[in-house]
Parts: structure tokens; C-alpha cells; sequence
């Protein structure tokens, strides 16, 4: 398990011979400015997968955040460092938005309850919403990128 706070940095151009940890540590500041989460204090944690073998789905990151607080862990799996560095930079972002969607999250798991049906559908296509953002956002990014 490594974890080290993300770092700010006047060039966040990604180099492409940085390590791919920091590269993760420029991203995540890079799309905390454009998401307007530059308050927020967010750890990253490379860990070891936690997938069910029996799944197929495979988890890449994840994100955590308490309540109340600007602060989250964004755990990192290592299996994400297999995947080409354009799907690495739509997961930060993909995961950064759920931090800015967390008060309508946190509302409806409220409003919802954890289980049924309803709740089930709701996430399924907050994820479908979230990863759509996330996909949009990386293309006008690298678009208006220099």
C-alpha cells in the first residue's frame, strides 16, 4: 500500500516519461481546478485489488470522502496501471466527479435506502451519467489542451 497527498504544481503537463503514481497526482490536480474541487484535500492510495475473482466486474478506483469533510481517499488498484494512459486520466476524472455529485449521492441513498430496486436503477444510471461526463470532459480537455 503506498499513499501520498496529490501535490500542486504549476505545469501540469503530463510528461510522458513521468512515473505513472505521479502522473495520477498531476491529473487528479489538473481536473480538481476544471471540476472545482480545489478545496478538497485527496489522498491517493495505490493498493492491491479487492475484486471478487468470482465478479466480472473489475474495480480500478474507488473513491471515499466522510461526510461533511473536503477530504477523500482515492484508492488506486495496480490493475489500472495496465490500461493505456488515456483510460488512467477518464478514471481520475471519472471518480473526481462522483466527489461533486456526492450531496445529490448522498441525498438520494437518503431519500432511497441503500437496497431495492429503485436504488439499484438510480445508481446504474448515475454511473452511466457520471462515466458519460467523464468521457465528454477528457475530450474537450485534451481538445483545448497545449
Amino acid at each position: 500500500l503506498h499513499s501520498f497527498p496529490t501535490r500542486r504544481s504549476s505545469d501540469l503537463t503530463v510528461a510522458k516519461g513521468i512515473a505513472p503514481a505521479a502522473r495520477l497526482a498531476l491529473w487528479v490536480e489538473r481536473y480538481k481546478k476544471i471540476i472545482g474541487l480545489t478545496e478538497w484535500d485527496i489522498l491517493i492510495q495505490i493498493e492491491d485489488p479487492k475484486d471478487d475473482a468470482d465478479s466480472d466486474i473489475i474495480v480500478l478506483m474507488t473513491v471515499e470522502a466522510p461526510k461533511n469533510y473536503r477530504h477523500a481517499i482515492l484508492h488506486v488498484y495496480k490493475v489500472v496501471f495496465g490500461l493505456p494512459v488515456h483510460k488512467q486520466e477518464k478514471c481520475i476524472i471519472h471518480e473526481l466527479l462522483h466527489l461533486r455529485f456526492r450531496s445529490v449521492d448522498d441525498y438520494l441513498e437518503r431519500m432511497l435506502g441503500c437496497d431495492g430496486v429503485i436504488f439499484g436503477t438510480w445508481r446504474d444510471k448515475m454511473e452511466e451519467s457520471i462515466d458519460g461526463l467523464a468521457n465528454r470532459l477528457q475530450e474537450v480537455c485534451r481538445a483545448y489542451r497545449t
